[in-house]
């Protein structure tokens, strides 16, 4: 009903007090963990926008070394075309062949017109030289080199001469993963 203020009685004075500290220490913590909040809350958000700089920052790394090997690759093939010089990778463990568009040319077709495998290249070459190609390409699964000269049939009949040579690269147990090389 009333609320009555008695000044003097030692208790009521007593448990005012400790009402007042109690309430000053409870708004006290309740600020302090109010500001830790804010705190955590700001590095956070520095985090985040951090983890968001370098994601950006590395984006940006790639797109540049993609263009970088876009514009090294061109050359390259500009390179290739001036020398007349194809490029070819055979993947040893999938048994898959690339090769660039002079390689085809080389052997007097379009780029593109046949699959490039193993088997086609060895549909090319002269019969004479079949067994010797075929031994070298047997030895590169092994061996840290390719090297090879022999002739190659176009489909006209014509017989070129060609040299290929490659170097093989291996896994971390030393086995031959692939073998790049150019031909020419």
């Amino acid at each position: 009903t009333q609320f009555r203020f008695s000044a003097g009685v030692v208790r009521e004075e007593i448990r005012l007090t400790v009402f007042l500290l109690v309430s000053i220490l409870l708004g006290w913590a309740i600020r302090r963990l109010a500001q830790q909040r804010s705190q955590l809350a700001t590095q956070e958000m520095r985090q985040r926008v951090a983890i968001a700089n370098a994601e950006r920052q590395l984006a940006e790394k790639h797109a540049r070394a993609t263009e970088e090997l876009r514009d090294r690759d061109e050359v390259l093939q500009i390179a290739l075309r001036a020398n007349g010089m194809g490029l070819w990778v055979w993947d040893s463990q999938k048994d898959i062949v690339q090769w660039s568009d002079e390689v085809y040319r080389i052997a007097g077709r379009e780029p593109g017109s046949v699959e490039p495998s193993t088997e086609t290249w060895l549909s090319f070459v002269h019969p004479e030289d079949l067994e010797a190609v075929k031994t070298a390409v047997v030895q590169a699964r092994v061996a840290a080199k390719y090297h090879q000269q022999h002739r190659i049939l176009w489909p006209d009949g014509t017989v070129r001469w060609v040299e290929s040579q490659g170097k093989s690269q291996r896994d971390g147990e030393g086995h031959v993963t692939r073998v790049a090389g150019g031909l020419a």
